[in-house]
């Protein structure tokens, strides 16, 4: 009985909020979303850390802690120690080992040093990228099923910027139930662009509109440059 209050303590603490660490300026975006982490912190070899509770509860995952093994599970998905052990006591993971975990290949991480943000976006399962970053957008990332309407989701240093449409000139009908965003995304839009392409482009080559919400200001759109390496290849976080 006093092994299973022990358990059970410590399951409680590590999906506890936790305020243990004070902020030490990391800030947390998901899904274009800025979310408040008072635990988020970085470790001395540049590994970031965040509340598990808080991430799990954002993307609606199911978290499980099995203290023998001192395994953690994100939706039935163990969370690796590739990137740093899980904290239970203070109730925090690598935020690299999370996103790992629930969005595998259709996720993409990066790192803002000028505002100290970690930047996490989980698309649906499916996603694959289909461009590198392009200048003023980023990233393009849809399901191939879903080509050429879309959604595609535009990421940029592991940000969440837009969401896009591709509209023939030639489409002459109504379209019900395209797919829909299945993932977390802003609230509200900043502005949006409605691009015209007589004779099409890579990936879509008939006459079309192109249709972008952007979630950031135009100003940050502006920025946006491809680089030779992302800042989350250049970093372990």
């Amino acid at each position: 009985m006093k092994r299973k209050l022990m358990v059970l303590a410590l399951f409680g603490m590590l999906f506890a909020g936790t305020s243990a660490h004070a902020h030490d300026g990391v800030h947390l975006n998901l899904n274009g979303n800025d979310v408040k982490d008072p635990s988020a912190r970085m470790a001395t070899d540049g590994t970031v850390y965040v509340n598990v509770k808080t991430f799990a509860d954002y993307y609606g995952a199911k978290i499980d802690w099995d203290a023998p093994s001192k395994v953690l599970k994100v939706n039935g998905t163990p969370v690796s120690s590739t990137y740093g052990e899980a904290d239970p006591k203070q109730g925090t993971a690598s935020i690299r080992a999370l996103t790992s975990a629930l969005g595998g290949n259709h996720s993409s991480i990066g790192w803002d040093a000028g505002t100290k943000t970690v930047n996490v976006t989980i698309m649906p399962e499916g996603t694959v990228q289909l461009t590198p970053d392009v200048p003023q957008m980023g990233e393009h990332w849809a399901k191939p099923g879903d080509m050429p309407i879309g959604p595609i989701y535009g990421v940029h240093n592991g940000k969440l910027v837009f969401i896009e449409l591709m509209l023939a000139k030639d489409l002459q009908k109504t379209v019900h139930d395209i797919p829909g965003t299945t993932v977390p995304v802003p609230a509200r839009f900043d502005h949006e662009d409605i691009d015209w392409n007589p004779e099409g482009h890579p990936g879509f080559e008939a006459p079309h509109y192109d249709v972008h919400f952007y979630y950031i200001s135009r100003e940050e759109q502006n920025k946006i440059m491809p680089s030779e390496m992302s800042a989350a290849e250049q970093s372990h976080h």
